[in-house]
């Protein structure tokens, strides 16, 4: 079957070389030429669709497909996520300093934990736990790196006014995610909602210095992190949730 196509490939070309030949010798216009080799070559894209779909189609029918059974990646970058947020906001809502504990988790389970869970999320063909995961498990390692590097002296320490920029810019990624989940459930809704939330209080809350704005972020940052931590025993996780079965094509078979 797949010959058919390459030999069907092979006769539209031939004719194409012909036409291009005829227009040597003046028997067509460039755009007649043009115009000819376009419905073509669209031609031949609608023979190799057809037989694809007929070897789809002949595939299901001697049930020949394979199935991802590899663990779902979410729980992780869920819990990850939930809980690296859940400690820093205790230090934003003013229950202990910030100190190596919130750092260390930020760097292992809310960073490289995440990255993982996201590139895991690739082989699930799922744009958004891919997107969400890596992007917000690149932004602990940042996060941990403005705070780590200029006590090793390796580089100066962020601005207020940089800090504050670098809030904002997470906050409005958190909005565009907040957009994707339209779609998707509720709960994630209200993660991203309240994510998107504490980003924006954290930027107005350094920008103003005031202190109980800043530990009114605290709190809504533990129920973001908790809604976050909570979602993955919720209903709504198999939405999340994308293992695909893809057919696959056997040569012997065609």
């Amino acid at each position: 079957m797949l010959g058919c196509i390459t030999d069907s490939g092979s006769y539209y070309l031939i004719h194409v070389q012909a036409l291009k030949h005829a227009s040597h010798r003046n028997s067509l216009s460039f755009v007649q030429l043009k115009f000819i080799s376009l419905a073509l070559e669209q031609y031949q894209f609608r023979i190799k669709k057809y037989y694809y779909k007929k070897i789809f189609e002949m595939n299901q029918q001697n049930g020949v497909a394979i199935k991802d059974t590899s663990a779902n990646p979410a729980p992780l970058g869920l819990f990850g996520f939930g809980t690296s947020t859940i400690l820093l906001n205790l230090h934003n809502a003013g229950f202990f300093e910030l100190d190596s504990m919130i750092l260390a988790t930020g760097i292992f389970y809310g960073g490289l934990a995440l990255i993982v869970a996201g590139i895991l999320e690739a082989k699930k063909s799922n744009t958004f736990g891919l997107t969400a995961f890596t992007s917000y498990g690149f932004f602990w390692l940042s996060l941990a790196g403005l705070i780590v590097f200029p006590k090793l002296g390796w580089i100066a320490a962020v601005s207020d006014t940089g800090m504050i920029a670098y809030l904002i810019i997470w906050g409005i990624l958190a909005a565009l995610l907040f957009i994707g989940t339209l779609k998707i459930s509720k709960a994630l809704q209200f993660v991203f909602a309240s994510l998107t939330l504490l980003f924006f209080l954290l930027a107005i809350s350094d920008a103003t210095g005031n202190t109980t704005i800043k530990h009114l972020t605290g709190y809504v940052g533990i129920v973001c992190g908790t809604s976050t931590s909570v979602l993955r025993s919720l209903p709504s996780q198999r939405l999340i949730k994308k293992i695909s079965v893809k057919p696959m094509l056997i040569k012997n078979q065609i």
